[in-house]
C-alpha cells in the first residue's frame, strides 16, 4: 500500500534495534540519498492527483520504504581476526611472531607462516595481497600458494594435519565465543 500523508522518514536510525543474532534489518529510507527519496514522493504525490482527478475522489497514500534484509550474518572485525589467527598459530608452535614473518625461508617458519596465510583466507575478508603484506611477503601469490601448499601437507602428513586441526578449533572457539 502506498501512502504519502504518513511518510516515517527518520535519518537517526539506531541500527541496534534491527539486528539480531543470524539477521540485521536496514531500513532502506536510512540509505537511499535524499534525491531519490524526494523523486519517490513527488511520484506519489503525482499519481495520487490524478487518481484524484480522474475519478473525482481524493485518495490519501503511505509511502512506506521497506528494509534490506541480511540473513546469517557473521561479523567481526578481520584486524581482531587476523591477530587472533596470528596468536594461535604462535602460541601453538611457541614461536614469537618476530621470527614468523621475518624473511627467513626456512621450512619451520614457511609452514607456520603459510598456516597463517590459509587460515587469513579463510576466517576474514582480508585480500590475498593485504594477507601477504601482513606476513611480510611480497605478492598475492605467495598467499595463494601457500594456501595450495597446506592443503597438500593436511592431506599427506599426518601430524601436520593434526596441528592444522588444533589450530582451527582454537581460532573456531574464537569466533563462536566472540
Amino acid at each position: 500500500m502506498l501512502a504519502y500523508d504518513s511518510l516515517c522518514i527518520n535519518s537517526n536510525i539506531n541500527y541496534s534495534n534491527y539486528c539480531t543474532m543470524s539477521k540485521i534489518r536496514i531500513p532502506l529510507e536510512a540509505i537511499l540519498p535524499e534525491s531519490l527519496k524526494k523523486s519517490i514522493y513527488e511520484y506519489v504525490e503525482l499519481f495520487r492527483k490524478g487518481v484524484s482527478l480522474t475519478q473525482n475522489k481524493v485518495y490519501t497514500h503511505t509511502v512506506e520504504i521497506g528494509f534490506l534484509e541480511l540473513d546469517d550474518i557473521i561479523i567481526y572485525v578481520d584486524n581482531t581476526m587476523f591477530e587472533i589467527i596470528c596468536q594461535e598459530v604462535s602460541s601453538y608452535f611457541d614461536v614469537s611472531l618476530t621470527e614468523l614473518f621475518t624473511p627467513s625461508m626456512e621450512r619451520f617458519y614457511c609452514e607456520k607462516r603459510q598456516l597463517i596465510q590459509t587460515f587469513a583466507l579463510k576466517y576474514t575478508k582480508l585480500t590475498s595481497q593485504e594477507i601477504a603484506r601482513r606476513t611480510n611477503r611480497k605478492t598475492h601469490a605467495a598467499v595463494l600458494n601457500a594456501q595450495k601448499v597446506v592443503n597438500n601437507l593436511v592431506a599427506t602428513e599426518a601430524s601436520f594435519a593434526r596441528d592444522y586441526n588444533e589450530i582451527e578449533k582454537k581460532i573456531k572457539f574464537h569466533i563462536i565465543n566472540d
